[in-house]
């Protein structure tokens, strides 16, 4: 099983605990002689500091100062990424100032005092070290800062899943993992205004970069409130160290940014369809109720109910709560008498197609009844020194490995597929705190991976940089109130943004039994999550749909049976995430930049490339405010045509979630199943909604194997040519190593009233108009090998 930790002299140099400190405010002074170059490093030597510039990429640059003039080693926790190609800079050397350009990046260095101006090449400004006293990096008592020149229009996004806000000019902000504890449960069980469950020190700036903060150190952040013209970080750490990439377009920025952290993996496809977390009919308080014939039941009644599901999770009550850490470790060792036969569990689970069955951990150990793995680990060496003694050296490869083998293996013989990595931010102190919940995962992800053959797969609740390479984030425990609905949809939309793809939250909330119009408005937005997420610990309704009452179960229902008929569409998504770093729900800001009407929506957000979701946050209300971007829009449940670039009030009974499709999306769709891969996807359904030029590549692979990663995968492309007098649709027939078995193929298009005629490959074809919906059906038969198909409609 191969681990990739960072070398002992990389921690050394991160965490540089021995760091000298300054009594005063230290600022580098002024450039002292030339530049000198050693491989891609670029040394500046100013009198009380050496400024290094990397360039990464043509259009990213690494910027560290050091006031010891030493530099740490290169670690890979946060940074996935160290082989990069020579990027050509072109280099000068004036009276007042050095000049670094590469073909899209200029970086001026000015000499005196020393101060940076970052340009697109060409002459766009971008950002600048503010160039008023105190400006640029400076140091005191341990502590590093730089302080930015902050232009008058300029707004930041980013920072992880922050659900306090969603733009950053003019407030501060600290990023720290924690839960935000606070005894105020109106705020949430941890104060929903602190929460840092997953911080991720990078923004990006409607100015055209982005900027991430290399530091495992709690990081603070003043973007312009103590100051209008500038924002300032700053951690205590021995050296500043960012990089700064150029954009000017946040889809850039953000695929840079995650090439250098890493990019979302494509999770098993079966990841993809509906995640029901359980504590097995017993939680905190009931746990001699809980069983594994409740789960089996639970299982039985998601196919009884014709609700499509694929992924269990048995939370913490599956477990013997230990005699030394309790409920907060992990004994391994299932809770008797309920967990007779946990390999018959997992055999039962596994014959009613639920393919990835996983279990909830903590990172401290602890002895059970019949075992004693808290002792056993801390003979092998395997735990971490720390005051309690009993948490996970997840750092050290030889511990994971311990871990695996004594620990985790067995449950995966008798049939876990994965784990739910809890309680992340337990590791005490600063620099490792940050990156524990990372390696944590990492053990989780990778030790599955390498043992079981198959991609990855864990659930995590705390993250940091570099996260993202060992999904799936979910958002954390916040009750069944109102209050946390619209933040949670926030902290989506701000991790997002922030380079982590596969997202997930207790949909419905954790804590509490959620009123039914609750339920009805929040339910649905789980299955418009790129994970589909759902666990309660309220007993006995364990935010179980058909505990919520008919109406409940039928709009769950409704909206499971939805996502997994746009199963390839979200697939597609996944993959484009894993290849260019766009994330699956995509803040609307992200896709229209440049218009001023989404900058500030943080509740709203695009679902792949085409859907708009409009979730209703507000109890009682009878619809929203809906914004919607420049363009042509329609309802996806009745067809109605809308005008965007305007805010408009939008009627939604308690079980619609408001979804928008956009004028010329082409959306690959599947007939029902009951679970992922049930059947082959035949007929292809194609839906279209008709507007000058579109396009979508559909993605495909086995589902299962890393074979994606080499190439071993099919794209078809669809396309849609319309004019006023006819509409041309083309799916190409499908290429790519992967084989893919000849299928119908199914158009579904939106059109204002019935065709004149319909042809396909040339010849008359049979259609379908339905008056009802405006929909048009053309279906294809099934060639009797793979081929394109080409059909025509006549307005």
């Amino acid at each position: 099983m191969k681990l990739l930790f960072p070398t002992l002299a990389a921690l050394c140099g991160i965490l540089a605990c021995n760091a000298p400190a300054s009594a005063q405010e230290l600022s580098p002074g002024s450039v002292v002689g030339t530049f000198v170059r050693a491989g891609r490093a670029i040394d500046i030597r100013a009198e009380r500091a050496t400024v290094r510039l990397e360039f990464y990429a043509p259009d990213m640059v690494r910027v560290r100062t050091s006031f010891s003039r030493r530099f740490a080693d290169d670690e890979t926790i946060m940074v996935a990424k160290h082989d990069w190609p020579d990027v050509a800079v072109a280099a000068s050397d004036g009276a007042d100032h050095m000049t670094f350009s590469t073909a899209r990046l200029t970086v001026e260095v000015g000499r005196s005092p020393l101060r940076l101006t970052y340009l697109l090449t060409g002459g766009r400004p971008l950002t600048a070290d503010d160039p008023r006293p105190g400006g640029g990096v400076t140091t005191r008592d341990g502590v590093v800062r730089s302080r930015m020149r902050l232009d008058a229009t300029e707004q930041f996004y980013g920072f992880g899943e922050r659900m306090d806000r969603f733009t950053w000019r003019g407030h501060s902000v600290t990023l720290d993992v924690g839960r935000g504890s606070n005894p105020n449960h109106e705020l949430g069980a941890y104060n929903i205004a602190l929460a840092n469950y997953c911080p991720v020190p990078f923004f990006m700036s409607t100015a055209g970069y982005g900027l991430f903060f290399h530091t495992d150190r709690a990081t603070t952040w003043d973007m312009g409130e103590s100051s209008p013209g500038s924002y300032q970080f700053s951690a205590p750490a021995p050296e500043m160290d960012y990089y700064l990439i150029a954009g000017p377009a946040f889809k850039s920025i953000l695929g840079r940014y995650t090439e250098l952290t890493g990019r979302t993996p494509l999770l098993p496809k079966a990841a993809y369809g509906t995640n029901f977390g359980t504590y097995s009919g017993g939680t905190w308080g009931h746990e001699e109720q809980a069983t594994q014939a409740y789960v089996v039941a639970l299982a039985r009644r998601f196919r009884d109910e014709k609700i499509p599901a694929d992924v269990l999770h048995l939370d913490s009550t599956w477990r013997r709560f230990g005699t030394a850490g309790g409920r907060n470790a992990t004994s391994f060792e299932w809770r008797m008498p309920g967990f007779p036969d946990g390999a018959a569990m997992f055999r039962a689970l596994r014959d009613l197609h639920f393919s990835l069955v996983g279990l909830h951990v903590r990172p401290r150990l602890d002895n059970g009844d019949t075992t004693s793995l808290l002792d056993e680990a801390r003979a092998a060496g395997a735990i971490a020194a720390t005051p309690t003694a009993n948490i996970v050296n997840f750092f050290d490869p030889k511990a994971v490995e311990w871990w695996w083998r004594h620990a985790v293996a067995p449950k995966a013989a008798e049939g876990a597929g994965f784990l739910k990595t809890d309680e992340g931010s337990i590791y005490p102190g600063e620099g490792l705190h940050n990156l524990f919940p990372v390696v944590y995962a990492r053990a989780a992800y990778e030790s599955f991976q390498a043992n079981l053959g198959r991609r990855g797969f864990t659930l995590t609740r705390e993250g940091y940089a570099g996260v993202q390479r060992y999904p799936y984030i979910w958002a954390g425990d916040w009750p069944s109130r109102w209050t946390f609905f619209g933040p949670v949809v926030r902290g989506g939309l701000n991790l997002a943004l922030s380079g982590v793809s596969a997202w997930g939250h207790n949909a419905g909330g954790f804590e509490e039994v959620a009123t039914e119009e609750l339920y009805l408005r929040w339910t649905p937005i789980g299955f418009f999550n790129p994970v589909a997420h759902f666990l309660g610990m309220e007993h006995p309704q364990y935010k179980e749909p058909w505990q919520y009452g008919p109406r409940a179960l039928a709009a769950f229902r409704r909206y499971a049976q939805v996502r997994y008929r746009l199963m390839p569409y979200i697939y597609t998504s996944a993959y484009d995430a894993y290849a260019t770093g766009v994330p699956v729900m995509r803040p609307l800001v992200l896709e229209y930049p440049d218009d001023p009407l989404v900058r500030e929506v943080d509740d709203e957000y695009l679902f792949g490339e085409w859907l708009l979701v409009a979730p209703v946050t507000k109890e009682g209300a009878t619809g929203r405010r809906v914004v919607l971007p420049k363009g042509t829009w329609f309802d996806y449940w009745t067809g109605q045509r809308y005008d965007g670039g305007q805010t408009f009030e939008f009627p939604a009974a308690a079980d619609v979630l408001p979804v928008f499709a956009k004028a010329g999306a082409v959306i690959p769709l599947q007939p029902d199943m009951a679970y992922v891969d049930e059947k082959p996807v035949d007929p292809l359904i194609v839906e279209v909604y008709p507007s000058g030029q579109s396009r979508y590549v559909l993605y495909e692979d086995d589902g299962a194997s890393l074979a994606y990663q080499r190439g071993a995968f099919a794209r078809t492309t669809l396309t849609c040519s319309a004019s006023p007098n006819a509409i041309e649709m083309r799916a190409e027939a499908p290429s790519g190593p992967h084989p893919v078995a000849p299928r119908a193929v199914e158009f579904l298009v939106h059109l204002d009233r019935p065709p004149r005629a319909v042809t396909v490959n040339g010849a008359p074809a049979t259609a379908h108009y339905d008056a009802a919906t405006r929909t048009l059906r053309v279906p294809v038969p099934r060639p009797a090998r793979p081929s394109a198909v080409t059909v025509r409609v006549d307005r």
